[in-house]
């Protein structure tokens, strides 16, 4: 009988030490509802303040937890985003209307 005990016990820890980690969910809340064509993630900028030019924000990302920085930048990438600036816990995605390719940007990290 205490054979079952230290059977069950041993699995119930090897189940709860090899499970998967627990996932970083990043919501995107838009503030437009629009769509925008996917940026190449390389090109995306953080910025720490000020933003050069103008500019339109186009929504938010909120997470859960606190994702890789890589992660966010991917994700911002695909909604169409072609510049970050962290606003406490979330970070505001925006594109620049007038941006030409090629250009450069200042203020960047």
């Amino acid at each position: 009988m205490k054979i079952i005990y230290v059977l069950s016990f041993l699995l119930s820890i090897l189940l709860f030490t090899c499970s998967p980690p627990v996932n970083q969910y990043i919501t995107y809340v838009s503030f437009d509802n629009k769509s925008y064509p996917p940026q190449n993630s390389d090109s995306l900028k953080i910025y720490k303040s000020e933003l050069p030019g103008k500019y339109i924000e186009i929504g938010a990302l909120k997470f859960e937890d606190s994702p890789e920085l890589d992660k966010i930048i991917k994700k911002a990438a695909n909604i169409g985003a072609m510049g970050l600036i962290q606003e406490g816990d979330n970070y505001i995605l925006f594109i620049f209307p007038n941006k030409q390719k090629g250009e450069s940007d200042a203020k960047t990290i």
